[in-house]
């Protein structure tokens, strides 16, 4: 789905946020898969399942390096947990960025 640019920082930033918690529910899926796939202790899955996105998305790339692929497909996914990453810590900027109303120019962020 893709949000017209009609200038609303707010509204993209809503958006921004929406999208990201649904990438976080689809995290949370892998890391139970993976957990009930590797049997993880309850100890390990508890810190797993309680840390943050960021600490359980290297919870999910140590688990996929464990499984027995083919080097190509986890190095790919291993790249596409890397950019997920990079997507929430930019989620994260634009969220924690101030919003400034201007006349000349309307609503500005700083990140």
């Amino acid at each position: 789905m893709q949000l017209k640019n009609d200038g609303d920082i707010v509204r993209a930033i809503g958006y921004v946020v929406i999208m990201a918690s649904y990438l976080e529910d689809v995290i949370v899926e892998c890391v139970e898969y993976l957990i009930c796939l590797n049997e993880i202790c309850e100890d390990t899955a508890k810190k797993v399942r309680n840390g943050q996105a960021s600490s359980q998305i290297k919870f999910i790339k140590q688990q996929i390096k464990l499984l027995n692929c083919d080097e190509t497909i986890t190095h790919n996914r291993i790249k596409t947990l890397e950019y997920i990453s990079s997507l929430l810590e930019q989620r994260n900027i634009a969220v924690h960025g101030r919003i400034y109303a201007t006349r000349n120019q309307g609503d500005i962020q700083k990140l």
